[in-house]
């Protein structure tokens, strides 16, 4: 509006034969529906930062989806842009200009849901507070399908969720059995639990608890001993966690960082042990020829102690037996 009044000014001042006026033109973004200047510079940049009440338990589960973790599949529906990401958390946004539009989290990856030796969804709960102070809970079912996307949302009770993902890696007809997914001293325990049910050594509910203290310790489940305590804020946004059911058997790197950083905290660790043992060395690694020599110094010590050690023992059998006989 300035911008025509100042063009129509300058036009009636030339009309009239005026000295032409030097006219400065500031432009300012249109004001549209409403919205003002700082709106439409601001939106979009501020959204909600989505932070999880709790951490997802690590990795867990048939061992060829491990090729899932780091990926992320979104699905538009009903004006919510719904976004899944395999073992880490489901997220829910409302595609709306409004102020208080909302943005939260539908659930933390917590495990999977087994029943009749199959991984029937993926568990993904402790997600944001509903008004009713219910935890968001998400349960995502993986379907066979030649192409991996998020086909459908619905809501079956209020703040549980379900969700669709079909994948290829859910086509092969063992891809979802529990058995094969367990350790070595899983699959033992397994047996053993089947055996004694078997000869009715423990009850249903005996064999229930059994087997689900064995999907705890194999992180197939969390760990009911956890604690989740809120924080000093009102939505409990951190939370503390004393186990997360994963037994060290099956602890795996799931990246080559993790993988890195463990290298080098054990290098860091056989280094301090090294200036222990010989503390005159001054930080210096020994080469892997310095190495050699030493195990080969040592094996040598050992023997001639060992010699040393025989001799005595034969002297002292021998003297033994010679007081043996004057006595």
């Amino acid at each position: 509006m300035f911008l025509i009044c100042s063009v129509i000014f300058q036009l009636i001042a030339n009309a009239n034969g005026d000295d032409t006026v030097a006219v400065k033109i500031v432009e300012e973004p249109a004001n549209y529906r409403g919205s003002n200047a700082f709106s439409q510079q601001h939106y979009g940049s501020h959204e909600k930062v989505l932070t999880p009440r709790v951490e997802p338990i690590p990795f867990s589960g048939p061992l060829h989806l491990i090729s899932l973790n780091g990926k992320c599949f979104s699905l538009t529906e009903y004006g919510y842009k719904y976004e899944f990401c395999p073992f880490h958390n489901v997220t829910q946004r409302e595609q709306s200009s409004r102020w208080n539009a909302f943005h939260g989290i539908l659930g933390v990856f917590q495990g999977w849901t087994i029943e009749n030796n199959t991984f029937i969804s993926m568990l993904m709960s402790e997600g944001d507070f509903c008004p009713n102070k219910m935890a968001r809970r998400t349960d995502v079912f993986l379907k066979c399908a030649s192409t991996p996307t998020l086909t459908s949302v619905k809501e079956p009770s209020t703040c549980h969720y379900e969700l669709v993902l079909n994948t290829p890696l859910a086509c092969p007809r063992d891809a979802m059995l529990v058995f094969p997914a367990l350790s070595e001293k899983g699959k033992s325990r397994w047996l053993e639990i089947e055996e004694a049910l078997w000869r009715e050594e423990i009850t249903p509910q005996g064999y229930n608890r059994d087997r689900r203290e064995l999907f705890m310790d194999e992180g197939f489940i969390a760990s009911e001993d956890r604690v989740v305590s809120p924080s000093d804020t009102a939505q409990a946004k951190s939370f503390s966690r004393r186990t997360r059911g994963q037994s060290k058997e099956r602890q795996r790197f799931l990246s080559i960082e993790q993988c890195t950083k463990s290298y080098e905290e054990l290098l860091a660790e056989v280094k301090r042990l090294r200036e222990i043992l010989n503390p005159f060395s001054h930080g210096e690694t020994p080469t892997e020829e310095e190495d050699q020599k030493s195990f080969s110094y040592g094996k040598t010590h050992t023997q001639e102690d060992g010699k040393i050690t025989q001799e005595v023992d034969q002297k002292s059998f021998s003297h033994g037996k010679t007081l043996s006989k004057r006595q």
